[in-house]
């Protein structure tokens, strides 16, 4: 998810990232960092990083995408309860 806030805010050099494809519609619920998700015909495209991170991205509170740097990202990630994201150290085994 880091990576993809960087990528999104435009901190990695636009000569060596990619973009990810985000929602312009005009009425959007939720952040304005929306990502758009395309229908994927071969099973190798639905295992590539830019499909496996956008419904993770877009369930995001907007508080955590808003985020001013890097670091406040990082916190507001592991305050937030959603699968996935947060510190994975602390799992009961």
């Amino acid at each position: 998810m880091i990576e993809t806030y960087k990528i999104l805010r435009g901190i990695y050099d636009c000569t060596v990232s990619f973009s990810l494809p985000r929602c312009d519609f005009a009425t959007r619920r939720g952040h304005s960092f929306k990502l758009v998700k395309h229908y994927c015909k071969c099973d190798m495209q639905k295992y590539f990083f830019t499909q496996r991170i956008i419904n993770l991205s877009n369930s995001l509170p907007s508080y955590v995408v808003n985020s001013c740097s890097v670091n406040s990202f990082k916190t507001n990630t592991d305050k937030c309860d959603i699968a996935g994201t947060g510190n994975r150290s602390n799992i009961d085994k």
